[in-house]
């Protein structure tokens, strides 16, 4: 190891903190400048037909007519798409969550009581799942 010429050295042998380099502090009128920031666009708009019939709180539908749609809660209810397909699916993050609990082993009663939202909205998305055949129930 080189050494060098008049340079204090600590125990281990570096340089001492007030001989390391520094970089020189900015002029003081340019401490806090902030350059304004433009909003991002909103994201585009998805049509392929999946998000318009998608369900929502208006829905007329009340729990009884659901449950008749979907039949016993005691069923398990399975994915029939591949994941790159499931992935593609146009549905907003409540629905996708919804639709992540669908193992084959849940039963529809189950998925209902993990869901996280109101048992009518949940019911609303696992209609709506079953009936564009996303899921099917056994």
């Amino acid at each position: 190891m080189a050494v060098l010429p008049n340079r204090s050295r600590n125990r281990g042998g570096r340089l001492a903190r007030s001989e390391l380099p520094t970089l020189p502090a900015p002029p003081p009128d340019r401490l806090w400048e902030e350059e304004p920031i433009a909003p991002s666009p909103p994201p585009p708009a998805i049509d392929d037909g999946l998000t318009r019939d998608a369900p929502d709180a208006s829905e007329p539908l009340g729990e009884t007519a659901l449950l008749e749609r979907l039949g016993p809660l005691e069923r398990v209810p399975r994915l029939t798409l591949r994941p790159s397909e499931v992935r593609s699916l146009p549905v907003n993050n409540r629905a996708a969550f919804l639709l992540s609990q669908v193992d084959g082993v849940c039963t529809m009663e189950t998925i209902l009581d993990i869901a996280g939202m109101p048992r009518l909205d949940a019911l609303r998305f696992l209609a709506w799942f079953v009936e564009r055949g996303v899921v099917a129930v056994r």
